[in-house]
């Protein structure tokens, strides 16, 4: 039995090491911004419990998040050079 636990363990960290050093993309030859331009297309959703959409809760406002979502951000807070990692 330890011999099978050990040979599982082992297994399971050559697994893990042998993922974590692979890329798993190809190389794409636009960048972010170019699809972003071009139109990429994303579809956010929601799913629901029992509840349904108009329990006036957190399905209600999801929901609503869902049908009118907030504008645009355009302007974005200057970094405080006291404290670099709060802006963001």
């Amino acid at each position: 039995m330890k011999t099978l636990t050990k040979f599982v363990a082992v297994a399971g960290v050559a697994t893990l090491a042998l993922t974590a050093c692979s890329s798993g993309q190809k190389a794409s030859s636009e960048s972010s911004s170019d699809a972003a331009s071009k139109g990429a297309s994303f579809k956010a959703c929601a799913v629901s419990d029992a509840g349904g959409w108009d329990d006036k809760s957190f399905n209600e406002s999801a929901y609503n998040g869902l049908k009118s979502p907030p504008p645009r951000q355009t302007s974005f807070p200057t970094p405080n050079p006291w404290f670099p990692m709060a802006a963001t």
